[in-house]
């Protein structure tokens, strides 16, 4: 006896949607964070590479101006640019093992039976206001209720268009005077200078 197999119809997306097999998802739940990897990481450090073929100044009225690899051959002969990339390799290697063990210690001192716990508290507040009035959350941590206050009293950098060319005036400027390029009075008189036409 000769039997032939019937072929299934093709799903069709709103099928696969609907009972989506260990495939469709698994990109279904990946898809959220790729999107968020391209917005957040690769499409900044595309833009970052773009940007450094051109010349580009925040706080300048003209236009970029493509330069090539001018800005890579500027920076490797610039003697700032290795002392600032030694600080940085430096400040890392300090920094991240030290903020582990700083946060684990805090951690451990939170939850130890001592009397003056407060200050390691303190140092453990959560950010969202939310939290502090949480019913759950307030039953489990009673002294939240009474640091609500710190929480809502706090207040973030103001917002401002003008935030770029203001953050690069004093970055340029401070980095001269660390230089000694320029003198600490020369580098306060030129940020004056030049936040008073950013500001105007």
């Amino acid at each position: 006896m000769n039997t032939t197999a019937t072929a299934r119809p093709p799903l069709s997306l709103a099928q696969r949607l609907a009972d989506p097999s260990e495939k469709t998802l698994a990109v279904l739940l990946l898809a959220p964070a790729a999107v968020m990897l391209l917005l957040i990481v690769v499409y900044p450090i595309a833009r970052l590479i773009f940007n450094s073929f051109f010349d580009l100044r925040l706080s300048g009225r003209k236009g970029p101006r493509f330069v090539g690899l001018e800005n890579y051959l500027l920076v490797f002969q610039d003697i700032d640019f290795w002392n600032a990339a030694g600080n940085t390799v430096l400040i890392t290697l300090i920094t991240v093992p030290g903020a582990l063990v700083v946060g684990l210690g805090l951690a451990m001192l939170a939850n130890l039976p001592f009397r003056r716990q407060w200050p390691v508290r303190l140092a453990l507040l959560p950010t969202s206001a939310g939290l502090y009035t949480d019913a759950d959350v307030v039953k489990a941590v009673p002294w939240f209720k009474d640091a609500a206050n710190v929480v809502v009293a706090g207040r973030s950098r103001p917002l401002s268009r003008d935030y770029g060319q203001v953050s690069d005036v004093i970055r340029t400027t401070t980095s001269a005077v660390l230089a000694r390029t320029k003198t600490a009075e020369e580098g306060v008189n030129e940020i004056g200078s030049r936040l008073g036409r950013v500001m105007r």
